[in-house]
């Protein structure tokens, strides 16, 4: 696996990673796509994520299994909670045709609460 820009990840994904302020997405290979991410995300971070996360859910990519590892995050707030919420109604198709399964690493006390509410809010179809 090697680490790149967003550019190349949106590119080609398959064995690459982008590494973040705080966040690391990769694509293992076709069938298995994760994020980590830790300490407080800005919306400089979302802006950064979303094309990797479109292009993971795109038509050019079979079905996988997402890991999605926040078990180091500190906060997520308000602003970056309504942007993922919007994204999640958005893409809410997509990711019905192209997530298999989904594994969580929650966070503890408010953030994972927050992160209960988002999926009860979004309702992902995984």
């Amino acid at each position: 696996m090697q680490v790149t820009s967003v550019q190349n990840f949106v590119r080609r994904p398959e064995s690459s990673a982008v590494l973040g302020n705080g966040w690391l997405f990769y694509c293992f290979d076709a069938g298995l796509v994760g994020l980590a991410a830790w300490g407080v995300p800005t919306m400089e971070d979302y802006h950064l994520l979303e094309p990797c996360l479109d292009r993971v859910l795109d038509k050019a990519m079979p079905p996988h299994v997402s890991i999605l590892d926040i078990r180091k995050l500190g906060r997520l707030g308000n602003d970056v909670f309504v942007a993922l919420a919007r994204y999640g109604e958005k893409q809410h198709d997509a990711a019905k045709q192209k997530v298999r399964r989904q594994i969580v690493l929650p966070p503890v006390g408010y953030t994972r609460a927050l992160l209960v509410g988002w999926r009860e809010l979004v309702k992902p179809p995984y």
